[in-house]
Order: C-alpha cells, then structure tokens, then sequence
C-alpha cells in the first residue's frame, strides 16, 4: 500500500518540483524496487484532485482528468506509471481516489499531527476547542454560500475500503481505480456551522491566507467503489467531528508530549 507523497495543493503551486521528485519521481522508484522484489500487487492513495473543476457532478471515474495544481498533476502522472507498470510487468493495481478525508481513529489515539493542518472539519474542531484560532483559507467559489464544496470521507471508512481492495486483489480481480467519498458535498460553511452544533459552543472565524489551486466544487460517485469494493461509509460527519473531540482533547499539540 503506497500512502507516501506530499500533499499540499498550496505548496504544490509555490514549488511544482517538490512534487515531482517525491510523488512522481518516488512512485516510480517504488515500481521498480516492485519489479526487483518480484511484487506484483500495489493499492495507490490517490487523489480526486486529478480530476480539476467538475463537469459534471457527481464525478465517476470516467469523468475526464485535467488536474488544476501540480499536486493533482503528480498524483495523475503517479497513476500512469502504476498502470505502465501493470501492463508491462502483470502488475495488479486499485488505485484509489481519495475525496476530502476527516476524522481520527474512534479511541482517539490516532489522529492528524500535522501544525498547521491542512484539512478543514481538523481545524474546525480545534478552533471550536480554543486550541487555535480557526482560518477561512479558501477563496470566493461560485456556489450557493460562496464557500468550495467538498465531499468528507472519515478516516476509518478509508480505512475499511483498503482492507476490501486488498481483499479484491488477494482474489484475482482485474486492476481498477475506484472514487472514495461519501458521494455528498458539504460547504465550508456547512461543515464550520456543523462543527458548532455539533459542540454547542461559538468560535470566532478569522481569514486566513487564501490557498492557491483551489476549485469550486467537487463530490463523488461511489457506486463503483459500492458493487466492486464492497466500499459502504458508515461514518457521519457527527462521529467525524466526535472522533476529532477525543483526539485532540487528547493530544492537542498531536505526538509531542
């Protein structure tokens, strides 16, 4: 399972060579310690940034690909070495299309470390504890409220859909890519109001610096992931937001003592 790579799109746009060294560059260096090692299985954390602006929503996985940031652009080049490698050396491959991923581990043990993060429902939440001042860092979207509208994933339910796609692959299936989400899009207000029901309390919302690369909106069809896969999220973004109360009221600062 290849989870390694940068992931910033605001990064991504500031230094694109950072992200083809590590994403691209990397992947490729995985690929051919594969062929030397003689393994012929891989499951790749991708991305829905491959696909750009929605031409029409939900997005499928035959939804055409013009990533708009070097980020999705490495993950997409990333792909196509992988599907290379499968056809050149009988690689067997799930490529899986991550949406916008939320929450911690339910025991709030394991969680987001990263300062500062860069995902949204986290930073929510750590605003509505006081742990830091929340930041709105997108720009005006051309949707309803004005705010990007993203499709949320739990992390466990991620969790789950890589356990079935190594399942899938242990039984000879044939190579895929496949859209994680929940198949529902959510602004970023909605999820900031959210937060606040969800914790009875207020938080002062202040702007931050606006992200580069961003676009309007985007959530995922996921009824390929549901027939193949056997992929059915469980999760709500109440136990998200639940999960991320546990996590950070445990370890606030995330692995530092």
């Amino acid at each position: 399972m290849h989870f390694a790579a940068l992931c910033s799109v605001d990064e991504s746009v500031r230094k694109p060579e950072l992200y083809i060294k590590n994403n691209v560059t990397g992947t490729l260096n995985l690929l051919e310690a594969m062929v030397e090692g003689k393994v012929q299985k891989i499951i790749f954390s991708s991305t829905c940034a491959v696909y750009g602006d929605a031409q029409y929503l939900p997005i499928d996985e035959k939804h055409p690909t013009k990533p708009l940031n070097p980020y999705g652009q490495s993950k997409f080049e990333a792909e196509k070495e992988i599907e290379k490698f499968g056809k050149l050396h009988g690689f067997n491959y799930v490529i899986l299309r991550y949406f916008n991923v939320c929450g911690a581990d339910s025991d709030g043990e394991i969680g987001d470390s990263k300062k500062p993060s860069e995902l949204l429902v986290q930073n929510a939440v750590r605003g509505a504890l006081g742990i830091e001042y929340f930041r709105l860092t997108c720009g005006k979207a051309d949707t309803p409220d004005g705010t990007p509208i993203r499709d949320y994933i739990d992390v466990e339910d991620l969790v789950d859909a890589h356990i079935n796609a190594l399942s899938y692959l242990n039984k000879g299936k044939p190579s895929g890519i496949f859209n994680l989400g929940n198949g529902k899009g959510w602004s970023v207000k909605e999820i900031v109001n959210a937060v606040k029901k969800e914790l009875g309390v207020e938080f002062v919302v202040k702007k931050g610096k606006e992200r580069k690369g961003e676009y309007d909106k985007v959530y995922a069809d996921i009824k390929k992931a549901k027939s193949l896969l056997d992929f059915n999220p469980k999760k709500t973004l109440a136990d998200s937001v639940k999960s991320l109360v546990k996590w950070y009221n445990n370890k606030k600062n995330g692995y530092k003592k």
